[in-house]
């Protein structure tokens, strides 16, 4: 079986990024890998697949562009695919969402950010972002032909999750 795989992103430096970080993981030849600058809302239709992933790419989108991504996805995908994504959610408490905050904080100061980078990330996010809860996700999801969602991972207000239609 060969694997086509293929990256988006509209952010060409990303794409040179990613690149640049393949080139260091060794490739079997059953594996063809393309990456492309665009932008992923653009694309009418995809091609059928059994697998499509996506990184922290749902916060950044409106809420149409999130339903619209994910109708497409589900049309393009295969009766035994999955959706692998990994997303940034509301807390369904207001407390929790400051405390996980506060604890996300502490984790960027850990891995050595200057305070200063921290607050510049803090704004650059503020108006980008666009995040939903866990409860909002999984109807989003249902709503657009995925019918089994299973977290398998979470930190914070950061959740993994396969979603498949069968």
């Amino acid at each position: 079986t060969k694997f086509n795989l293929i990256g988006y992103d509209q952010n060409k430096k990303m794409i040179e990024l990613a690149k640049k970080k393949i080139k260091q993981i060794k490739i079997k030849k059953k594996i063809s890998l393309q990456f492309k600058v665009k932008d992923i809302i653009k694309i009418k239709k995809f091609k059928k697949a059994n697998l499509f992933y996506s990184i922290l790419l749902l916060p950044f989108l409106r809420f149409k562009e999130k339903n619209s991504l994910l109708e497409k996805i589900s049309k393009s995908l295969q009766e035994d695919g999955a959706l692998i994504c990994v997303d940034k959610i509301r807390s369904t408490n207001s407390k929790f969402e400051d405390i996980f905050t506060q604890l996300y904080v502490d984790f960027k100061i850990r891995k050595k950010l200057s305070p200063e980078e921290i607050i510049k990330k803090a704004k650059s996010l503020r108006s980008s972002m666009y995040l939903m809860s866990e409860i909002q996700t999984k109807k989003l999801l249902k709503n657009n032909g995925f019918k089994n969602f299973e977290i398998f991972f979470r930190c914070f207000n950061f959740i993994g999750y396969i979603a498949t239609k069968d």
